[in-house]
């Protein structure tokens, strides 16, 4: 079991992520590696991140209240309130954040990279959420006759209780892209220069190869060239939630790093 909440009724569920140290990034035993030695990164508290991919339902909370501009969907099959949020851009994620935290008076973001990851599969060398070779049976691959965007939540969930980690869609995070190892940031904060010309996505989507899901400077995929408004309906998004002093003194001992 996870700890689990929502901030409201119609908000998204959020999942309690431990603190920890793990290697962030491509490492030389994994397939793809070569550009990006592995980092290592400690994130000290912990945080939230949302169980499932923003939906379509949720981002229209958002269009009613004038905060976020309506999509026009051109995928296939024509997707309901339930399926997975894409075609909003970086720009368009973020600005859904921002009405969240104003809506409910918490600290909503898309995470990090690091925080991404480290939530994914903790310090697992696992090249998927789930192991080393990529299956239907865990995750919207397009291996099968599935050819198209699912609702969130179909598939098994990974160690932390996360959908969709691997599959559906790919998520954007912060993180601006860089092939500069000593830019990583190594306590969990993003990558996040005064200027930016690709954004970073973490995850693999459903029409790419399963070779194409050990990109980013992890084992998941990453796209260049997307800039902020940018916008494809392969990649969405999920929020991370800043946790207050009060939240983080009330969860048990193991989610509070440094405590035996």
């Amino acid at each position: 079991d996870w700890p689990t909440f929502r901030d409201c009724d119609d908000c998204p569920e959020m999942v309690v992520i431990a603190p920890g140290t793990f290697l962030f990034g491509r490492g030389a035993d994994r397939v793809g590696s070569g550009r990006h030695p592995m980092v290592q990164v400690t994130i000290d508290r912990p945080y939230a991140l949302g169980r499932y991919e923003i939906t379509i339902g949720e981002w229209n909370l958002c269009v009613a209240a004038g905060r976020c501009d309506d999509v026009e969907d051109d995928l296939r099959p024509d997707p309901g309130p339930e399926y997975p949020r894409g075609l909003v851009g970086w720009r368009g994620a973020n600005e859904y954040a921002a009405w969240l935290s104003e809506v409910t008076g918490q600290s909503y973001g898309l995470p990090s990279a690091t925080e991404w990851e480290w939530a994914v599969r903790n310090d697992q060398p696992h090249r998927w959420s789930w192991g080393e070779r990529p299956t239907d049976a865990r995750a919207n691959l397009g291996l099968d006759e599935i050819i198209g965007i699912v609702p969130v939540g179909r598939y098994p969930p990974n160690i932390n209780g996360l959908h969709d980690v691997d599959g559906n869609v790919s998520e954007f995070v912060l993180d601006c892209y860089t092939e500069d190892d000593s830019l990583i940031p190594t306590d969990g904060s993003p990558y996040m220069p005064e200027t930016c010309k690709d954004r970073v996505t973490m995850g693999r989507h459903y029409w790419g190869t399963p070779m194409e899901s050990l990109g980013l400077i992890g084992w998941h995929g990453f796209w260049t060239g997307l800039n902020d408004g940018n916008s494809r309906g392969a990649i969405g998004f999920r929020l991370a939630r800043e946790l207050t002093d009060e939240e983080v003194a009330a969860l048990p001992t193991f989610y509070r790093i440094g405590e035996p």
